[in-house]
């Protein structure tokens, strides 16, 4: 198993302690589920409050549901209220987004500001066409964008597209100084597709010892 790394430097974010609950945050690990962010602000918080954010926007829906069916007016518009207060961030009060189109607008919106954590999901979603059409000459313009600021994920995603040639011109030269430095930063895919060339001999002297 790769070593556990702090990998809040290549987020821009270095804070210790959750905005919210005001407790210590665990560091980032290469699987990058320590921590949730926000879509609107970027600002990380703990999965307890993450998890309680979600739970409280729910309970709030289904009892402005249960108002409308009994027919009650007051109580309903009551419910509304506060589930509207409950939909914005409680960081920054912007509206949170609701669906995968409105996911993918937040990201993007955060990746046009250089970000490079909302480049690599908006990457992600174009490679996927999750909230918006696939397209691949984005999502390897978006990875390349994130992994030039350091973002781990996105140098070996990037480098598996300039591998199979997906979206960006075939270079398994390129690709494979890419996977180096998603390795480098102990990223688990640097490591597959990195050691994935040299087993098969794809652009390098096949050699089983460095795979």
């Amino acid at each position: 198993m790769p070593p556990v790394v702090d990998l809040t430097t290549f987020f821009g974010e270095d804070d210790e302690d959750c905005p919210i609950c005001l407790e210590s945050m665990t560091p980032l690990s290469w699987r990058g589920n320590e921590r949730k962010r926000t879509l609107c602000c970027g600002k990380f918080i703990c999965p307890d409050c993450g998890t309680s954010m979600l739970g409280r926007q729910a309970s709030l829906a289904n009892q402005a549901r249960e108002a409308s069916v009994a027919n009650d007016p007051s109580a309903a518009e009551y419910h509304a209220k506060n589930l509207e207060t409950a939909m914005s961030c409680p960081l920054c009060r912007a509206k949170l987004p609701c669906n995968e189109k409105e996911t993918f607008e937040a990201s993007l919106n955060n990746a046009k500001k250089g970000k490079a954590y909302a480049q690599h999901a908006v990457a992600t979603k174009y490679e996927a066409g999750r909230g918006t059409r696939k397209n691949l000459n984005k999502a390897a313009k978006y990875f390349r964008a994130a992994a030039e600021q350091g973002h781990p994920w996105s140098m070996s995603s990037y480098g598996n597209l300039l591998e199979k040639g997906l979206g960006v011109g075939k270079d398994i030269g390129e690709a494979k100084k890419w996977y180096e430095r998603s390795a480098e930063l102990k990223q688990p895919q640097g490591y597959y597709h990195q050691g994935n060339l040299y087993e098969n001999g794809i652009g390098v002297q096949k050699d089983e010892a460095k795979a």
